[in-house]
């Protein structure tokens, strides 16, 4: 009786093929109900991170504003080693990327390159150490900028905005990614783009279907100036009375400028 007990022990053990096949089976349905929530955790994380970016550089402005007769710091520039006006979407990408080597070099390395870069598209992205001093050749846009949509130029920028701008206001924003991008994906965070206001708060920017006020004129990073009329990041709160303030657009200020550094203090028009 003992050694036949302990001959069917010696039986069992071990799964067979059959219950083995099922546990596996069980684990990757587990692991495929887990995956989406993790990625969707991933790029919460990036996203925030993205914002807070965004907010260093604005805050760092904000003080540099407060050092130089509440200018933001802009160096305006038309190819890598030519100052001048933009003229185009590419030169406008070209003259922020430029503007944020300047401020990063002044700021004696306390912002690094990797500020200047969205976390969710990693390869967009300054590719050298700042080093331009406000003449000569900038080292992030000829190494880091080239006139597609995956320039250096991460962010856009609207230097126009006055010194005296309210909390409304945006100051950077998620750079859209294409012209022709899909409809779900039209910047870093799919339809959301982060942005940076002028008091240094982060917030969301809904890009929705619909024309807005005017022509939705868009400052591409791939040097085309539509990124379509019915693609709108609206900032509802920025002008009382007005349905969407539509950022990404010239239309509804006074007198859009490249050059312009005196825009108006609640519609923004980031380039």
């Amino acid at each position: 009786m003992r050694s036949l007990s302990l001959s069917r022990c010696a039986g069992r053990q071990g799964f067979t093929l059959i219950e083995l096949l099922v546990v596996i089976s069980i684990i990757a349905i587990l692991a495929g109900m887990l995956l989406p929530a993790i990625n969707m955790v991933r790029e919460g994380a990036r996203k925030a991170n993205c914002g807070n970016n965004q907010r260093q550089i604005v805050l760092g402005m904000s003080v540099y504003a407060n050092d130089n007769d509440q200018a933001w710091p802009v160096i305006l520039y038309t190819a890598a080693g030519t100052a001048g006006t933009p003229s185009s979407g590419a030169t406008a990408a070209i003259t922020t990327l430029v503007s944020f080597e300047y401020f990063a070099y002044i700021t004696g390395g306390d912002l690094s390159q990797k500020i200047f870069a969205c976390p969710s598209n990693p390869t967009v992205k300054p590719a050298a150490a700042a080093a331009f001093t406000g003449s000569g050749t900038s080292a992030w846009a000829t190494s880091g900028f080239s006139t597609s949509a995956n320039s250096g130029a991460a962010y856009a920028y609207d230097w126009a905005a006055p010194s005296n701008s309210t909390s409304v206001r945006v100051i950077t924003a998620d750079r859209p990614k294409s012209a022709s991008g899909a409809t779900s994906d039209w910047t870093n965070h799919k339809s959301v783009a982060m942005a940076s206001f002028a008091d240094g708060h982060v917030g969301n920017l809904n890009i929705t279907v619909g024309t807005g006020s005017g022509t939705q004129t868009v400052i591409m990073s791939d040097g085309s100036t539509s990124f379509g009329t019915t693609r709108v990041a609206s900032n509802k709160d920025a002008v009382t009375g007005v349905t969407t303030d539509n950022v990404y657009d010239s239309a509804e200020l006074a007198s859009p400028s490249y050059t312009g550094l005196s825009g108006s203090t609640t519609s923004a028009w980031v380039k």
